[in-house]
């Protein structure tokens, strides 16, 4: 019996981690057999995700913004995406919120901004140049540009519009969905570096 409950724990803890045995390697071979056109709208189509990690900003260029490694929480749905950075007990430091037809609310410390250009809002406000909305696609390992794939067939890194996206590793998560773990994004004034640790919500 005392075995048997060591085993139940063992099994609830892995269900808990959303990925730790959810994914077989039918479910990865399957993912890594498609196209990448394929990947790209079985990736694209997801409706929410939210993930957790930690982010640094660092300045590449005089007058750049910089951030040191802090909590990200990152959310999309259909309409809308947002990426905030917090610090220790929960003080907000930035909260970036950008819908689909384009309208930005950006919260600085508690200094509300608004504008119609998420870029240029961001550089205004924040003085930071980062490709803001790519970054859906960015998240989930489907960037445009001229990219560049490992031999499975995962981007390693994309190039457009003067920034540059490497990815670092990946993780198979719920379902056989795999996602990017580490990403750096370059730009000509500062380089991001962000670590995801968790995906709480998939689908």
């Amino acid at each position: 019996m005392k075995r048997l409950l060591i085993l139940l724990c063992e099994a609830l803890f892995c269900i808990s981690l959303y990925g730790c045995s959810a994914t077989s390697d039918e479910q990865i071979a399957s993912f890594e057999s498609l196209s990448y056109k394929e990947r790209a709208m079985q990736l694209q189509s997801l409706n929410n995700l939210e993930e957790l990690g930690r982010v640094a900003i660092i300045p590449l260029k005089k007058g750049a913004h910089s951030l040191p490694s802090v909590n990200v929480t990152y959310r999309y749905k259909k309409s809308s995406f947002a990426i905030e950075f917090t610090g220790p007990m929960g003080l907000q430091y930035a909260k970036i919120e950008v819908y689909q037809n384009g309208t930005t609310y950006l919260n600085l410390m508690g200094e509300n901004y608004k504008g119609d250009n998420a870029r240029q809002l961001l550089i205004d406000e924040f003085n930071l140049d980062i490709p803001i909305m790519d970054l859906p696609a960015i998240m989930i390992g489907t960037p445009r540009g001229k990219l560049t794939f490992d031999e499975k067939g995962y981007v390693t890194k994309a190039q457009f519009n003067g920034y540059t996206v490497n990815y670092k590793d990946y993780k198979f998560y719920r379902g056989g969905i795999p996602l990017p773990k580490g990403i750096e994004i370059l730009s000509p004034k500062a380089k991001v570096l962000l670590r995801i640790n968790e995906v709480t919500v998939i689908n």
